[in-house]
C-alpha cells in the first residue's frame, strides 16, 4: 500500500509539473506520515548501497508503482528487520532516514 500511495502522489505531481517528482513525493509523504514513508533522494540511495550485504537485491514486481522508490523502500524494510532481529531494536522509518541522510 505504501509504494502504491507514493506512486499516486508522484503521478499527481507529474501531472501538475510535467516532471517526475519521486523525491518530493517521498518527502511530502514522510512529512505527513513519518512512521510509514522512507525518504528517497540521491543521498539515501547511495547510503543504502553500503548495506548491500544486509539488504541484498529486491525482487521484481508486477505491482503498479515507482520501481525506484519500491527498491529503496524494500531495502529499508529489510534493514529495519535485520536490526530488530539481531539487536532487538526497532528503528522507525525516521531513524533509518536519519541514519542514511546524516552520513
Amino acid at each position: 500500500m505504501i509504494v502504491d500511495v507514493h506512486w499516486r502522489v508522484t503521478d499527481l505531481f507529474s501531472k501538475i509539473s510535467g516532471l517526475a517528482k519521486r523525491s518530493l513525493a517521498s518527502k511530502y509523504l514522510h512529512f505527513h506520515r513519518s512512521e510509514s514513508f522512507f525518504i528517497y533522494d540521491s543521498r539515501a540511495v547511495s547510503e543504502i548501497l553500503k548495506y548491500k550485504a544486509i539488504t541484498g537485491r529486491v525482487s521484481k514486481s508486477d505491482q503498479r508503482c515507482d520501481g525506484e522508490y519500491r527498491k529503496i523502500y524494500c531495502k529499508c524494510l529489510t534493514l529495519q528487520k535485520y536490526v530488530h532481529d539481531k539487536f532487538d531494536v526497532y528503528l522507525a522509518p525516521r531513524s533509518i532516514d536519519n541514519l542514511l541522510l546524516t552520513r
